[in-house]
């Protein structure tokens, strides 16, 4: 392309030339013919030569400003080229960088979203066992209310008896100065009145005392029958389960995972829970543990599937509750068709019993439970044919017929 336009050039400049040239001549007014006839002038030639040095000149100048101009073109267009590709590369990296930052963001909001579900999932367990302390709240209000009501029918049962006392005392001074029957009539009904008011006052006194711990403890000790048979009753595996004497380990918590909150002393464990103390081995679905201000085991709250164990005892039940100060537990059913169930072993082969209800109630210390809602199976009742043989130890009848009726 370069030598195009220089060729062009030249060839302009020649041309012009030409036509100044032939302009010279016309103005010399002269025949051209002649020119040939006539001897150069030196002036003349010196002023062509001149002339056509200039002309050549201007068209060497033409020639280099358009190769100026055409470098200058090409010049403008690669630096455009080059502020074009700078232009791409910076949009490039700008997508790069947009690409990175909307990546960035996505992550963020994905991890915003598991924070906010854990956070959900927490607050969740967390008002269930407010709930659930709310309801046990509820209980005890509620065996509260009842106990109170006991203690007001026991007053009423106590002013009753005490009326008929009164009564029965009246009866015998008006009675007084009838016959020897009517007076032996009235005796017995005194007597019958007094064994009354003593049978209310030992009922009133037993539903006043909810708690087997409070009730009276008998002055005298059953003694066993004398019996070979009972008296080596023990097995080995009884003298082998006497009570512990404990060393205070404290318990093992195992679970698949486990959520701590350090400011209100909670700790969650959650499936697989087991939990191994001194006194007893529990399994559950969930457990919540709820410590002191020294961080020392207060309470135990299971739920799901809860199994306890305690040498020769087994507990089954929905829901329990460990109370450590207390050394107690308390286990819930689920309804009619879920009891709580507490099994005993028993001493030898036989000798196995079990109770079932809504609510079961365990002493760890003196093994000593109570059962709302009882559904109880005793070894004893098996194969008799009439109530009273439930209570016959020496498992047949006396040779007295009235004392066996």
């Amino acid at each position: 392309m370069k030598i195009c336009i220089c060729t062009y050039a030249a060839i302009a400049a020649i041309m012009v030339s030409a036509v100044v040239s032939a302009q010279g001549i016309a103005d010399l007014d002269v025949n051209p013919d002649d020119i040939m006839l006539r001897k150069p002038n030196p002036a003349e030639q010196k002023a062509a030569a001149e002339k056509r040095a200039r002309e050549e000149a201007a068209a060497k100048a033409a020639a280099e400003k358009a190769a100026a101009e055409k470098k200058a073109r090409e010049d403008e267009m690669a630096k455009m080229a080059a502020d074009r590709a700078a232009a791409e590369q910076m949009a490039r990296e700008a997508a790069a960088a947009k690409t990175a930052a909307e990546q960035m963001a996505r992550e963020a909001a994905a991890a915003k979203t598991a924070a906010e579900q854990k956070a959900r999932e927490d607050a969740a367990a967390l008002k269930q066992l407010r709930e659930q302390l709310a309801a046990e709240q509820k209980a005890r209000e509620q065996a509260q209310a009842e106990k109170a009501d006991v203690e007001a029918k026991a007053a009423a049962a106590q002013k009753a008896a005490d009326a008929a006392l009164k009564k029965a005392a009246d009866e015998k001074a008006a009675l007084a100065a009838q016959a020897a029957a009517e007076r032996k009539a009235a005796d017995a009904a005194i007597e019958k009145a007094n064994a009354a008011k003593d049978e209310a006052e030992k009922r009133a006194q037993r539903i006043a005392s909810a708690d087997p711990d409070e009730r009276p403890r008998p002055t005298k000790k059953l003694e066993a029958p004398d019996e070979p048979a009972v008296a080596s009753a023990q097995t080995d595996k009884q003298k082998k389960t006497a009570k512990k004497v404990l060393t205070g380990r404290p318990a093992v918590i195992t679970a698949e995972r486990t959520d701590y909150d350090r400011k209100e002393g909670i700790i969650l464990f959650d499936r697989n829970v087991y939990v191994d103390d001194e006194q007893y081995q529990m399994h559950a679905d969930r457990l919540w543990v709820f410590l002191n201000g020294t961080n020392d085991l207060k309470r135990l709250v299971a739920l799901g599937n809860v199994a306890i164990t305690n040498d020769l005892k087994t507990a089954n039940c929905s829901r329990a509750v460990y109370n450590r100060a207390e050394q107690r537990i308390v286990m819930f059913g689920d309804g009619d068709d879920k009891p709580a169930r507490l099994r005993d072993a028993g001493g030898k082969k036989g000798d196995a019993s079990e109770v079932m209800g809504g609510r079961i109630t365990y002493w760890l210390e003196s093994g000593v439970a109570t059962v709302e809602d009882v559904r109880v199976t005793l070894p004893a009742m098996k194969g008799g044919a009439a109530p009273k043989e439930l209570f016959n130890i020496g498992g047949g009848k006396t040779k007295d017929k009235k004392k066996d009726e």
